[in-house]
């Protein structure tokens, strides 16, 4: 995933972050991430 995203921010950088986004919150849900480490990691990246 990470070397799609660094493709794609080459082409686009929007899309890079958009996928960047992506991968870090599957990252989180495949270690079982609590309500609250996902909302703090929304709050990071917002």
């Amino acid at each position: 995933m990470r070397e799609l995203a660094g493709r794609l921010t080459a082409v686009d950088p929007d899309a890079g972050a958009a996928v960047q986004v992506i991968s870090y919150f599957d990252r989180l849900t495949e270690s079982r991430a609590g309500l609250e480490s996902l909302v703090r990691g929304a709050a990071v990246l917002a």
